[in-house]
């Protein structure tokens, strides 16, 4: 949005919590450390006690929202449209030290929190515009939140198709199959590696990625975890390639997809409108869904869909993605087509029409 924004001579600050990844290169950045929280004993029975009596949901919440509005009122921003990336008690909070300034509160997930913060949200602590990466999403916040029908507008997720982009050649042997993202039962990788186990009954002409970790790269392996560990020896020991990296950094993971043909979004969840189906799309990978929250509304005709929790329908069209070269050729050039309508100077473009920047 950034690099999007600059093409047209606008320059924003971007205010953001330190973390232990490398952040993208913009110049005009503030970082700012989330405090520490207390390491003595009894500290979750304090943290608990202070959720419910201040509706904060972390126990230094309100702390380093003071020091995003110091930022603010440090770089002289106080009069600049602030958009917000789901955090609706920073949009509260704001309100307060700025009352008269241009909020756009943005949400990615379908975010919680307290009852005090939900009724100050819908109230005399609303955003001038309220935003979410789908009509599900949307309409998801319009409900919890209690705001008229129609008040949240739609701001799709986009995808960087300059850095995403498909392989010069498509890689030679066996396709394979490739699935991205966190490690965990909601994400389904369980059932991308049940689905392959019965396709192997029928062809082994095929392989198997999973880039992702269950904690981002850090913890140790879980009941969940060991089992996908079985699933994936039970396809090795049928022939089947399986390649699992774990944690894969963002600036490597193009070059991950593009050793794919084929990308499965198997969640179980309700996905707001997932990056992860977007970027196997622009990486030109034929795309196999589950049709949950805002999914739909990104593939769009432009690739296969399948039920929450649907293993047959999922391993048929699997199957299909597998053995039949010319649907999956298809397939890729329709999922190119439609993720190029989601590059992110469009959506840039498309928040300039909303929040009147």
């Amino acid at each position: 949005m950034c690099r999007c924004a600059q093409k047209e001579g606008i320059e924003p600050l971007v205010i953001s919590k330190t973390m232990g990844v490398q952040p993208y290169e913009w110049p005009n950045t503030v970082l700012i450390p989330y405090p520490k929280g207390l390491q003595v004993k009894g500290a979750g029975r304090l943290y608990k006690l202070q959720q419910k009596f201040t509706g904060w949901g972390h126990i230094h919440q309100k702390a380093y929202n003071i020091r995003v509005a110091q930022a603010i009122r440090d770089k002289k921003a106080e009069s600049l449209p602030v958009v917000l990336h789901n955090d609706p008690e920073l949009s509260v909070f704001l309100r307060e030290q700025f009352p008269d300034a241009r909020i756009i509160s943005h949400f990615y997930n379908q975010n919680t929190c307290s009852e005090k913060f939900r009724i100050k949200f819908g109230g005399s602590g609303a955003p001038t515009l309220s935003t979410a990466v789908s009509d599900f999403t949307a309409r998801w916040v319009e409900s919890y939140y209690k705001v008229p029908g129609g008040s949240v507008k739609t701001l799709y997720n986009g995808v960087d198709c300059q850095r995403f982009c498909p392989a010069e050649t498509v890689p030679s042997g066996a396709p394979a199959v490739n699935f991205v993202g966190r490690i965990s039962v909601d994400k389904g990788p369980d059932l991308l590696l049940e689905a392959a186990l019965r396709l192997a009954r029928s062809s082994k002409d095929f392989k198997l990625q999973l880039l992702g970790s269950t904690f981002w790269g850090g913890g140790a392996p879980d009941k969940y975890t060991q089992e996908l560990e079985r699933l994936a020896a039970d396809l090795k020991a049928q022939g089947i390639e399986v390649r699992i990296p774990g944690f894969i950094d963002r600036w490597e993971l193009p070059q991950e997809l593009r050793k794919a043909q084929i990308h499965v979004v198997p969640s179980r969840w309700d996905e707001p409108f997932a990056l992860s189906t977007l970027e196997g799309m622009a990486t030109g990978l034929a795309t196999i869904t589950s049709s949950t929250g805002g999914t739909p509304e990104a593939v769009r005709g432009a690739g296969l869909m399948f039920n929450r929790d649907d293993l047959d329908t999922l391993t048929d069209e699997l199957t299909q993605m597998v053995t039949d070269h010319d649907l999956r050729k298809r397939y890729a050039a329709l999922a190119l087509e439609r993720a190029q309508e989601f590059a992110w100077d469009k959506i840039w473009r498309r928040l300039r029409e909303l929040a009147g920047i």
